[in-house]
């Protein structure tokens, strides 16, 4: 081995000549025509090995280019797998209640949504019982939420089709710190409602589209026309075109059912005055404190676990063991200190 390297090194008169070497004797030549012949069968020996060399370069050269060339492939395949996939899975499953069935394009089928579907793609038409709901976290940002009785189809990571029923969208959900990167379209019969970051609801029925805001503001647009709905207001939109503005509250019934679907929510780290501010969130109740030492208590007390109840029912029980109280106000939470509740009872 070490040979045959050392061979490898020499330079091609060395070689030239070690194998003149191991030729058999012959007649010697004159010497001024030996010179011309050693030179001229040197030319030709070095023509011959360049010319390897050469070869075994761009030998070289093209499989370099090759696997280049291959690697760039498969990254770009790569990469386009993973922009299909992004484009492909719209949500995740976040808290399902009841029977909900869904249909699949792949197979042009409809089947029941099983336990182990937890995300949700382009194409597919969810659909849900008397009873059923459905909160998912769109991938481009926001909760979305249907309600029972319910057919949206899954358009694109910006848009959706509301075919039948109710849902509610939150662009701004305390379920994630990530702000949305699309303001998502809901397409409907009477107008495509497109929301400026806001809680808002929608429902399609009775042969008419009523669209609510909690927060923020929503617009309609319709062939030729565009309606501004604002916060606390409800549009309805009927077959004829005939609009009708009302105000809404944003603790009405009409919104329980939104609480019904709320997944659960991470204590973990978070501070009383977080978690009430989930509750303002979820209720559409503001939180006021009665005094600042009730305030600083909200904000200095630490929670622990994971509450997985509907937000009334964890703000029941949640305030058993805390050293604050509440009561209603109108659409006020006012919250307040034990020893405060005391001192005014006395």
């Amino acid at each position: 081995m070490n040979k045959r390297n050392k061979n490898q090194t020499r330079s091609a008169d060395e070689v030239f000549s070690s194998l003149l070497g191991q030729a058999s004797p012959r007649r010697k030549a004159p010497e001024g025509d030996e010179r011309e012949i050693r030179q001229a069968a040197l030319a030709e020996w070095q023509k011959i090995t360049g010319k390897r060399r050469a070869k075994r370069r761009l030998v070289s050269l093209a499989v370099a280019a090759t696997l280049v060339m291959a690697l760039a492939s498969l990254i770009n395949v790569s990469r386009l797998a993973e922009t299909d996939m992004d484009l492909q899975q719209l949500a995740n499953v976040e808290r399902r209640i009841g029977e909900i069935i869904i249909f699949e394009p792949a197979t042009d089928t409809w089947r029941g949504l099983a336990e182990s579907d937890v995300v949700l793609s382009a194409g597919q038409i969810i659909e849900t019982s008397g009873g059923a709901r459905i909160a998912v976290s769109w991938n481009a940002g926001g909760l979305l939420r249907i309600d029972e009785k319910t057919r949206v189809s899954l358009t694109a990571n910006d848009q959706i089709k509301l075919l039948s029923g109710r849902l509610h969208y939150d662009s701004k959900s305390l379920y994630s710190n990530r702000r949305p990167l699309v303001n998502l379209l809901i397409e409907t019969p009477y107008g495509k409602v497109r929301h400026m970051g806001t809680q808002f609801m929608a429902d399609l029925a009775d042969g008419a589209l009523s669209v609510s805001v909690r927060e923020g503001e929503v617009a309609i647009s319709g062939d030729s026309t565009e309606t501004l709905v604002l916060a606390g207001e409800q549009v309805i939109i009927s077959e004829s075109g005939i609009e009708v503005r009302q105000s809404i509250s944003p603790y009405s019934d009409e919104w329980k059912w939104v609480q019904e679907i709320a997944p659960a929510y991470e204590l973990d780290g978070r501070s009383m005055a977080e978690f009430l501010q989930w509750i303002s969130r979820e209720s559409g109740f503001l939180i006021e404190y009665e005094t600042e030492s009730a305030k600083s208590l909200a904000e200095e007390t630490i929670l622990h676990g994971k509450i997985d109840l509907p937000p009334m029912k964890a703000l029941e029980i949640m305030f058993q063991t805390a050293d604050l109280v509440y009561e209603f106000q109108g659409g006020v939470i006012l919250v307040s200190t034990r020893q405060t509740t005391r001192a005014f009872g006395s």
